[in-house]
C-alpha cells in the first residue's frame, strides 16, 4: 500500500509540473508578446532611437523620450500633443499649438475661442459690443415661425434644433426626477451596472452588448473585473439604462399619480414669447417655475414612452406650459401661439 501510495505520489507530482510549466510557458508568451506590443509602441512614437555605430537591434531613448521621462506631467503632455496632431485652421495654428505644446492649456483655450469670437463677429457683421455668449445668440438665433434668425442661422434648419433640444432636456430632466424617488440606490460601478442589466437581458451577454452598443468581448470584461473604468459614452449608456430598470413599480406608481392626481412642476431657462389677436411679445429667456395639469401630466409622460419625435415631445411641454402660464380661465386666451425656444435648463418634480 505504502509503496503504490509513493508511486501514485510520484504521478501526482509529475502531472503538476507538466501543467505548471504548461502555464508557465503560456503566461511568457503573453507577456512577450506584451511586451512587443509596447516596444513597438514606443519606436512608432519615436520615443526610442537606434544607437549610432550599433547593430539594428540596440536602441536608446529618443530625446523626446528622455524629456518625457524626466518630465512629471510628460504623458499628460504627450497624450495631449497626440490629440492635436492633426492640421488645425490657420487662424489656430500659430497661437493656439504653440501655447498648447508649451503646456500653457488655459491660453491656448483662450486663443482658441478667441479666434472664433472673431471668426463669427466677422462673419455675421455684428458690432464690437457683441461678445460671448450674447455675440453667439444674436449669429445664431434660429428663424422661427417666420420671423428671422442670426444672420448665420441655418433657414433649412428652423425649429429641428430647438425641438431635439427641447426633448433632450425634457428626458434629462425626467431621469433626474424618478432618479429622486428611488428608495434604494441604484448599482454604480461599471461591473455591477452589467450585472444588473444582464439580468434584464436574462443572462444574454450578446444582447446586453448590442443594447449598450458595444462588443461582446467588452461586456464580459466588465462583468470579470478585468475593466472597471468604461469609456465616456459607455458610462453614460450603463447610468442611463440601469436607471431606466431600477424600481419599475415605484417609477409606475409616481407616473399614475401624476397623470390622475398630482401633475408634474417643471422648472425651467427658456426663452419664452406669444403672438395672439395680432400682437406679439418678442422671445426673451425667462426663468419660471409652472405646475401643469395633471391632463398634460399624462400626454407628457405618454408621449415620452411612445417614444415620439422630437417635435411631438417639444409641442407637448410647449403646450402644458403655455396653458398654465399664458392662458386664462374658461379659454380667454384659446387663440395664444406660444414660442418655447432656446431651452437651457429643464428640471421636473413629481
Amino acid at each position: 500500500m505504502g509503496q503504490f501510495g509513493g508511486t501514485t505520489k510520484l504521478l501526482v507530482d509529475g502531472v503538476s509540473a507538466k501543467i505548471a510549466r504548461s502555464h508557465q510557458e503560456r503566461d511568457i508568451e503573453l507577456l512577450t508578446n506584451h511586451l512587443s506590443d509596447a516596444w513597438g509602441w514606443l519606436e512608432a512614437h519615436a520615443l526610442l532611437s537606434r544607437v549610432p555605430r550599433q547593430s539594428a537591434n540596440f536602441r536608446r531613448l529618443s530625446r523626446n523620450g528622455r524629456d518625457l521621462a524626466a518630465d512629471p506631467k510628460g504623458l499628460a503632455r504627450f497624450e495631449a500633443r497626440t490629440r492635436l496632431a492633426g492640421p488645425l485652421h490657420p487662424d489656430l495654428e500659430k497661437t493656439v499649438r504653440t501655447n498648447f505644446d508649451l503646456g500653457d492649456y488655459e491660453t491656448a483655450c483662450f486663443a482658441a475661442m478667441k479666434a472664433v469670437e472673431v471668426a463669427v463677429r466677422d462673419a455675421s457683421g455684428l458690432d464690437n459690443s457683441l461678445v460671448g455668449v450674447a455675440l453667439m445668440r444674436k449669429a445664431f438665433q434660429p428663424h422661427q415661425n417666420g420671423k428671422p434668425g442670426g444672420p448665420l442661422a441655418d433657414a433649412g434648419a428652423e425649429g429641428g434644433e430647438q425641438e431635439a433640444r427641447t426633448r433632450s432636456k425634457l428626458l434629462e430632466g425626467l431621469a433626474r426626477a424618478e432618479r429622486k424617488l428611488f428608495t434604494r440606490n441604484a448599482p454604480k460601478s461599471s461591473k455591477a451596472r452589467m450585472k444588473f442589466l444582464r439580468t434584464r437581458e436574462k443572462g444574454s451577454t450578446q444582447r446586453l452588448a448590442e443594447r449598450l452598443g458595444v462588443s461582446r468581448r467588452t461586456v464580459e470584461r466588465h462583468l470579470s473585473g478585468a475593466s472597471t473604468k468604461p469609456n465616456k459614452r459607455l458610462d453614460a449608456a450603463l447610468e442611463r439604462e440601469t436607471e431606466s430598470e431600477w424600481q419599475p413599480q415605484v417609477r409606475a406608481r409616481a407616473r399614475e399619480r401624476a397623470a390622475s392626481s398630482s401633475g408634474l412642476v417643471i422648472s425651467f431657462d427658456a426663452a419664452l414669447g406669444f403672438t395672439a389677436n395680432g400682437s406679439s411679445d418678442d422671445e426673451r429667456v425667462r426663468t419660471l417655475q409652472i405646475a401643469v395639469s395633471p391632463a398634460h401630466a399624462a400626454k407628457i409622460l405618454a408621449v415620452r414612452d411612445a417614444d415620439a419625435t422630437d417635435k411631438e415631445l417639444h409641442d407637448a411641454v410647449a403646450e402644458a406650459i403655455s396653458e398654465c402660464y399664458f392662458q386664462l380661465p374658461g379659454g380667454g386666451a384659446a387663440h395664444l401661439q406660444v414660442r418655447f425656444t432656446d431651452v437651457q435648463r429643464l428640471d421636473i418634480r413629481f
